[in-house]
Order: C-alpha cells, then structure tokens, then sequence
C-alpha cells in the first residue's frame, strides 16, 4: 500500500483526524491492518542513523554498557554533572541516567551525543 515511510507517515496523520485522535487510530482494525508494512519501512528508513550512531561511538571511544558523563551548564552558570550507562533501543544509543542525574534533570534517560565522555 505504501512505497515510502513518508508516505505511511502522511497516512497515519489524515486517519488519525479521522478519528479523532492517535491513540483512537493506533487501537483501530485499519492500522492493525498495516502495521507490518509500517514498521518495515521505518526499519528500512532509519537503518543509516542506526549507522552513524554506531560509527560516533566508535569514534568517541564508547560502546554500549559503558558509564558516561555529561557537564551541563544551567543559565545561571552552574555546572551539573550527568551520569549514566549506554543502552541501545531500536539501535539508537541512549543514557539511562542514574537516580542522581535523573531527579537532577527531570528524567530516567536521554540520547546518547558526543558531548557524553567515558566515566
């Protein structure tokens, strides 16, 4: 039905006015319908960031498991250090910050970037 993730994209969002709402249309029999193809083409369509994702680590000389730190610098000049380990979810890279980082930062983790350094 679809040739693009675009394309199933643009779909998903005029259906989803239909029935009034995402979560309504991603309950439905219609998206039930197309969910594999869906979910194929969004595979096929973030195989490349998978790829750089893992090539960045590579480069920064970090691999999934290891713990990582991050400075963050607030708007009023203090510096607040988050720390966490390398996970891999659908092959994107992220931190799960520890309970410290996360009451800190409001949340249990985040995407992994360049600007974490190794522990």
């Amino acid at each position: 039905m679809f040739e693009t993730y675009e394309e199933a994209q643009r779909w998903i969002e005029k259906k989803s006015k239909e029935y009034g709402g995402r979560n309504r249309f991603f309950s439905s029999e219609e998206y039930k319908k197309h969910y594999r193809q869906i979910q194929k083409l969004h595979a096929k369509e973030s195989e490349p960031y998978k790829k750089r994702a893992m090539e960045a680590m590579s480069e920064a000389g970090v691999k999934p498991g290891d713990k990582v730190l991050y400075d963050v610098v607030s708007p009023y000049g203090f510096v607040c250090e988050a720390k966490g380990k390398i996970v891999m979810r659908r092959g994107i890279p992220y931190v799960v910050l520890t309970k410290d980082s996360a009451s800190t930062f409001g949340r249990k983790s985040t995407k992994w970037h360049k600007g974490f350094r190794k522990a």
